[in-house]
């Protein structure tokens, strides 16, 4: 260990944190729930809507995260737990990144710098992937990650592997191709087989909160066809999980940080070096890229499922940056210091730093400003006036609505991947032709379809599925109870159940 990293934690450490968490706020602070925070953030109270198809079965892929702050949503209000939970792992995750920085033998600013760019450049360069955000199960399960690397890299066994293990439980289709890669990485910079073996026990333990609820859950459900699934990846995810509506530039400049990573690693005097260590692990996340190109190229979509390209993008962005601060840094050769500037600007005219600021910051003030939508209005509402195991017929693409109104629906938004043919089934009665469409604007399509279903489809919906109110903009002879400038409530009569 150098002077550098001895004396890392150097005056004005705390400013340069407290400067990172404001940026934080201003580029992904938006109000709570944002996003998925409005399906995670109702998982945790153990009670609710369960009349309500889309919650009526466990969230097996997270039960761990549901089992322990399960606690505060019984207890607490949701938007305080959901700010309470984005605070701490806020804080605990740039922990976590500054103390694996210090392999780089970075000081406390080069280490601010370099995440305050990956920041503001949106995380990473495909496929929508983030570390910082909401509160959900993936930014428990990266905070594991990133502390188990750390703790390898500092050849610890115990700690790590069980960080490691519960990187699975937390979010299983982060840890299923982070566990394999951080093994690789032990399979070099480890040179005792009898660590390996603990290592690879303890994270088998830790596993199984998340393995045993999985196995289960596919076990007793319907795994979804091939068109079910190639339906999500091409049409429902494809900004997830389709790697051909990625940009062009993001393959050769992901390649390019790779190299350049592992170039500034094998620099390096040390033959066991962390930072080689840490190469090998990109390397390897990264071969999980490129598998999930090559299961597009071939339409192998049940496959494709499992996210292999989730970590490649993320973590080789983050650590792009820290290689470029010790190169700058450190480096003794001053042409070597110029091409590495030269990769620097070549990498923001490829990634338009300035679009994807604007885009972050206005989105976040955008959130705060917003007025309440109709829907919002329409769904506390029904919270306030109608019987609570009441059922609505509500726009599918209304994401809030079980959020605010606190009533059953016949489907949502939010897609049941243990039930994905009988989600698909209920999504084409409300909506028909909504699949018909290409693009990802398919939620406003939806929305077309859905407030053109004619009274005899209506009628039909209710008879197959039960309701006691819709929520529509069409005009219907149903008696309307509430309205707003685009939509209404009607009640539904009781003779058509």
């Amino acid at each position: 260990m150098t002077t550098n990293s001895i004396k890392y934690l150097q005056k004005g450490f705390i400013l340069w944190f407290i400067f990172l968490l404001g940026a934080i706020m201003l580029l992904d602070g938006k109000p709570v729930p944002n996003s998925n925070e409005i399906f995670y953030l109702l998982r945790l109270k153990s009670d609710f809507l369960i009349n309500d198809w889309t919650f009526s079965h466990p969230a097996n892929e997270h039960w761990l995260f549901n089992f322990i702050f399960g606690f505060g949503g019984a207890v607490l209000p949701l938007e305080l737990l959901g700010w309470l939970g984005r605070i701490t792992f806020w804080i605990a995750t740039l922990a976590a990144i500054f103390r694996l920085s210090k392999i780089w033998e970075i000081p406390a600013w080069a280490a601010t710098l370099s995440l305050l760019v990956w920041l503001a450049l949106g995380q990473t360069v495909a496929n929508d992937e983030w570390i910082f955000g909401g509160f959900e199960a993936k930014v428990v399960s990266y905070l594991c990650l990133i502390a188990a690397l750390y703790g390898f890299t500092e050849k610890k066994v115990i700690l790590p592997a069980i960080l490691l293990g519960l990187t699975f439980s937390f979010h299983p289709a982060i840890g299923l191709w982070a566990t394999p890669a951080v093994f690789g990485m032990l399979l070099y910079y480890e040179n005792k087989k009898a660590n390996l073996v603990k290592v690879f026990l303890i994270t088998a333990i830790a596993s199984l909160p998340g393995l045993v609820p999985l196995i289960s859950e596919q076990v007793t459900t319907s795994p979804g066809s091939y068109d079910d699934w190639k339906y999500v990846i091409l049409l429902l995810q494809a900004h997830h999980m389709d790697p051909f509506t990625f940009s062009r530039r993001v393959f050769p400049l992901l390649l390019g940080m790779l190299f350049f990573n592992v170039y500034c690693a094998w620099k390096t005097s040390d033959t066991r070096s962390p930072l080689r260590a840490l190469a090998v692990f990109q390397i390897v996340i990264g071969i999980w890229f490129f598998l999930g190109v090559f299961l597009r190229y071939f339409e192998l979509y049940p496959l494709l499922r499992l996210m292999p390209m989730r970590l490649f993008p993320v973590i080789v962005f983050l650590f792009f940056f820290f290689s470029v601060s010790r190169v700058l840094l450190t480096a003794k050769s001053i042409s070597f210091r110029f091409v590495t500037v030269g990769i620097v600007i070549s990498a923001f005219l490829l990634l338009n730093p300035y679009e994807l600021i604007n885009k972050q910051v206005s989105s976040t003030i955008n959130a705060w400003n917003r007025q309440q939508s109709d829907l919002r209005e329409i769904s506390l509402w029904i919270d306030q006036n109608t019987p609570k195991d009441s059922l609505i017929i509500m726009p599918p693409q209304a994401r809030e609505s079980p959020y605010y109104s606190n009533r059953a629906s016949i489907v949502s938004a939010y897609i049941r991947y243990d039930r994905l043919g009988e989600w698909r089934e209920r999504m084409n009665d409300l909506a028909p032709k909504y699949e018909n469409e290409e693009g990802q604007d398919i939620p406003s399509k939806r929305e077309v379809a859905f407030n053109k279903l004619p009274q005899e489809s209506i009628e039909s919906i209710q008879q197959k599925y039960g309701g006691d109110y819709l929520v529509s903009r069409k005009d219907y002879s149903y008696e309307i109870v509430f309205s707003t400038n685009t939509y209404r409530v009607y009640k539904l009569r009781k003779e058509q159940e």
